[in-house]
């Protein structure tokens, strides 16, 4: 990065893109904006978080106090599942969210599981950008696919690897 002209240039010019455009409307100077506000948030309820019912009613006042219309207008959550966990639960939820799906990928990762590791590391970078598991759809594509893809090639309970008498 330091060597090469152009990485040497973003890097140099990457926090002076990040800076916060209030009147932003879309793209990333928008998600920059509701990960401010949910920041903001989450200083004041780090342990226990704000509650999952009082999340969005305390990012849309955090909107307002910022100054920021367009988030505020159009009821934007925080654009990031951990930011989301840290502001709904707070430490203790997003603890045991990462314990769990860390654990899962360790788990993956030892019984040689491919397309599990895959599809949680792919889960994992995505979270950093969406919040997947705040709609009804994403939490039925998650369970479905760790369900699915963490069971690949287990032998049930009834299943047996001897052969069967005739």
């Amino acid at each position: 990065i330091s060597f090469n002209p152009r990485l040497k240039l973003f890097r140099e010019t990457f926090w002076e893109r990040l800076s916060i455009n209030p009147n932003a409307r879309f793209g990333h100077d928008l998600r920059i904006l509701s990960w401010d506000a949910s920041l903001e948030v989450i200083k004041s309820n780090v342990l226990f978080g704000v509650g999952e019912g009082k999340k969005e009613s305390e990012l849309m006042e955090m909107y307002s106090v910022k100054g920021y219309v367009f988030p505020a207008r159009d009821k934007l959550n925080s654009h990031n599942q951990y930011l989301d966990l840290l502001l709904g639960g707070g430490i203790i939820a997003l603890g045991l969210f990462l314990t769990g799906f860390i654990q899962m990928g360790v788990r993956a990762f030892r019984e040689d599981n491919g397309m599990l590791v895959t599809f949680c590391v792919l889960f994992a970078f995505h979270a950093l950008v969406e919040n997947l598991l705040s709609r009804y759809a994403g939490i039925l594509i998650f369970t479905t696919f760790i369900t699915l893809l963490g069971t690949r090639g287990r032998k049930g309970v009834n299943q047996s690897s001897a052969a069967v008498p005739e």
